[in-house]
């Protein structure tokens, strides 16, 4: 009875960041291919780590070439903590800024609209981000720059996916389909599972200002632990191929998963955003980047 209480729960997490149809599919296909043998799960997820690995360090290094020498780079984290596995990466900083935090609602998640933290610009100012800072994150509209523009914070942002004409993204710089880069996206997410809920409230702790943390399902840390460490371990190995190859590996993957197979990659992208034209169409001219 307690494995299920765990998967369950770990269904619930896998719903609420890919969508009820997508999440149950993720979830049903690993559990089939293991067996609800959490063990066997976790293997299955440092291999994925490993086959993430070549792109991922592809990405850092695009990162490292078109990033502004004059300004910080701060990896945005939960979603861009794989990139924090890139042999560069210890000169970056890691800050958590979110939908949440700067008042965004979310269809998916069905988080409502709200107000910007008040600790949220005394945050970034502790981080040396106030005046402006390279923004790394996964993408892909660029609702949190828009955000922070507003609060007169200028970012110079770089996804992996972009669905933002102005915004450069790494998997765009490969030329891939738009529903390609989506899928790809959206499994960077679940390929490695989130130790610790999205924050979505900074508090005052010993004269600083931190998120306020409160951890994954029981599942999700024991996933998400065995995939970077697969992901660190390949990392140290090298001998991967180009960034198109190693993209084309992992889209092959895609295509297993639409057999029916769990491979770490979805079959199939997540919902699209009902205000996406609406929001990239009203899209201010001053907010371009280009590299």
């Amino acid at each position: 009875m307690h494995s299920i209480s765990v998967w369950e729960a770990y269904g619930h997490t896998l719903q609420r960041e890919l969508g009820d149809d997508l999440g149950t599919k993720f979830f049903e296909s690993l559990r089939e291919s293991v067996r609800d043998n959490i063990s066997a799960a976790e293997e299955k997820f440092q291999d994925v780590g490993r086959a993430w690995a070549p792109i991922i360090h592809h990405w850092g290094s695009w990162v490292f070439d078109v990033e502004r020498r004059d300004l910080p780079t701060a990896l945005i984290l939960r979603d861009a903590k794989t990139i924090g596995s890139y042999r560069y990466a210890r000169r970056w900083k890691q800050i958590y800024v979110n939908r949440k935090i700067t008042g965004i609602g979310d269809e998916l998640s069905h988080d409502r609209e709200g107000e910007c933290h008040p600790l949220l610009i005394p945050y970034l100012r502790e981080h040396g981000c106030d005046k402006g800072f390279t923004l790394v994150d996964s993408g892909c509209y660029g609702t949190v720059v828009l955000e922070l523009s507003k609060l007169g914070i200028e970012t110079n942002p770089l996804f992996f996916w972009s669905k933002n004409p102005h915004i450069p993204g790494f998997l765009n710089t490969l030329r891939v389909t738009e529903e390609e880069g989506t899928i790809l996206n959206d499994s960077l997410e679940c390929a490695f599972p989130h130790l610790i809920e999205r924050p979505e409230n900074l508090i005052k702790r010993n004269n600083r200002i931190i998120p306020e943390i409160h951890q994954a399902d029981p599942l999700s840390i024991r996933f998400g632990k065995a995939a970077l460490m697969g992901l660190t371990k390949r990392m140290h190995e090298g001998g991967w191929g180009t960034a198109r190859e190693e993209v084309e590996r992992l889209l092959a993957k895609a295509e297993d998963a639409a057999r029916g197979h769990f491979t770490g990659i979805l079959s199939e992208t997540s919902p699209e955003w009902s205000k996406k034209s609406e929001f990239l169409r009203n899209w201010p001219t001053r907010l371009s980047w280009r590299v």
